[in-house]
């Protein structure tokens, strides 16, 4: 089928039940099978520019000049098709660069988290065996010996952006199948270390695809000379949300604008002025630090016209500061609930979720949804299942999808009568700080390893801006001694920033623990909270 005729027609509307891995899904009769026929729907727009980072303008042109360039110079390397390209690095063109450019090959990007430690950074680098790894952190004695990937520092790469392509490489379409590998992103699971989420060519085009049904197909391009949607992006790009954003930005011919280092809002705000940002996707931690700015209003703001947000609960605050801040954009505000294992299961907006007292929307078309084992009050874990379910965990024996396909995600639900989906609670071992998820149990297997703590439970504690903050209640060995600071240092030698605790609670008893033996989150839990 004719790339050119994507959406064109009401065919592309259709939902058929078809099998994918062995599981029933709802999948769109009609569709693409390859993510580089998405790359081929972009329009022609290389006057403009389509990436923004500091005093760096990449236009459409340089960019797909670039790709062909990169994806020779990753074969040069001796990466082959379906070998793995991981990346563990913040925000940058470069990303895009090695992320097409490995599509263009038939290899699988990988995305890893650059706030990483580097100790797991280098557990991840083991179990995804790439063949090469771009990044700034320093993990020479970690890669070392005859399986050590190829490395390059993201300075590496300079030159590619404007090296002469000398021939196209193989194009990879007529060896790929929709379900194979296409890409991994990196997730926290409820237990353990972080797990590598396996996503097929066929879930990353159902998410556009539905993204554009879901808007009635693609926006037009604004009239006017250099008429141009504009994207501010500020998710961290290691992040599925950002994967399916990036490639939306490409294929709609938008532009997208990068922060220059971490989020800062006044920087934000100067570039929503700047640049005319017209769409803006984060986390509600980012909004509310953006709106409560002491200068938000010397900014111009006007061109926000479609924010959205997800990644964690939509608070009343949240709602009342979108109104009063942006109220031209309030009502097309907009919030998506999914997940990484998950592309966006429901979307909502504003409007809906006032009307309906924090509803995260209804499934989106091709989503079924059900709460297994309800109590008496309909409440239970929410399970999905479509087309946009990952194909399982890398190399991980336990997969939390059934034989019929379900995937339970961990989330305590109801479904009112009207089909609105209400989240309320976890049924994992998990904290949402900011957007990011975090394992409990992974941090306190880091904090086991301290010769100081005897046991330890990490929870998660309600916080007006980042949703949750991580408290950890510690007792130390007999006749040891081990201050917060000490935990802290300790902790940021091995974990993620984000994961490591805000609070530290020593407890000279041991911890609370059910009659299984195993702890008491729910009473830690509830302790933490009341003493805040």
């Amino acid at each position: 089928m004719p790339v050119t005729d994507y959406l064109a027609g009401p065919e592309w509307r259709e939902l058929e039940r078809t099998m994918a891995h062995g599981r029933p899904i709802l999948a769109w009769k009609q569709r693409l099978r390859h993510v580089l026929d998405l790359c081929d729907l972009a329009p022609d727009r290389d006057d403009l520019d389509l990436i923004v980072q500091g005093d760096r303008r990449i236009s459409f042109s340089a960019f797909h000049r670039a790709v062909a360039a990169a994806a020779e110079r990753l074969s040069r390397l001796g990466v082959a098709r379906g070998e793995r390209v991981m990346m563990i690095l913040y925000n940058c063109p470069e990303i895009l660069l090695l992320q097409w450019a490995a599509f263009r090959i038939g290899a699988v990007p990988v995305f890893g988290n650059r706030w990483w430690s580097e100790r797991e950074a280098a557990g991840a680098i083991a179990r995804i065996r790439p063949a090469l790894v771009v990044t700034d952190l320093d993990l020479s004695e970690s890669m070392t010996g005859a399986e050590a990937p190829t490395r390059l520092h993201p300075a590496d790469l300079s030159g590619w952006w404007h090296a002469r392509v000398e021939g196209p490489v193989d194009d990879p379409r007529p060896h790929t199948h929709e379900d194979d590998l296409a890409a991994i992103v990196f997730t926290a699971g409820s237990t353990g270390a972080p797990k590598g989420v396996q996503l097929s060519h066929r879930i990353l085009i159902w998410s556009q695809q539905t993204f554009h049904i879901l808007q009635n197909g693609r926006a037009p391009i604004p009239d006017g000379p250099g008429g141009q949607r504009v994207s501010l992006m500020t998710t961290p790009m290691f992040h599925n949300g950002a994967l399916v954003t990036g490639i939306a930005n490409l294929i709609d011919g938008n532009r997208m604008v990068l922060l220059e280092g971490k989020f800062r809002p006044e920087e934000a705000l100067a570039l929503i002025e700047r640049e005319r940002i017209t769409a803006w996707q984060a986390v509600p931690t980012m909004f509310m630090r953006l709106m409560q700015h002491p200068d938000f209003d010397r900014y111009d703001t006007d061109s926000l016209v479609a924010p959205s947000s997800g990644g964690m609960h939509i608070s009343d605050t949240l709602l009342a500061q979108v109104r009063a801040r942006l109220p031209a954009a309030a009502d097309r505000f907009a919030s998506g609930y999914g997940m990484t294992e998950h592309a966006f299961i429901t979307l909502t907006t504003l409007p809906q979720i006032v009307e309906k007292g924090g509803t995260v929307g209804k499934a989106i078309p091709g989503v079924e949804v059900r709460i297994a084992d309800p109590d008496a009050t309909g409440q239970g874990e929410l399970h999905v299942r479509s087309a946009a379910l990952m194909i399982g965990y890398w190399e991980t024996g336990v997969q939390p999808i059934d034989a019929e396909g379900w995937y339970a995600t961990g989330d305590l639900a109801r479904i009112d009568p009207d089909g609105f989906i209400f989240i309320t609670g976890r049924a994992k071992d998990m904290i949402i700080r900011g957007g990011e998820n975090i394992s409990c149990a992974h941090v306190e297997a880091a904090m086991l390893e301290h010769p100081c703590v005897a046991e330890i439970a990490v929870v998660g504690t309600p916080d007006e801006q980042l949703g949750e903050t991580v408290v950890a209640f510690v007792r130390l060995r007999p006749d040891t001694v081990a201050t917060a600071d000490e935990l802290s240092t300790f902790a940021r030698e091995r974990l993620a920033y984000f994961c490591v605790p805000r609070e530290w609670r020593f407890e000279r008893e041991p911890l609370p623990v059910l009659a299984t033996g195993k702890l008491d989150k729910v009473a830690l839990t509830a302790r933490a909270a009341s003493v805040r």
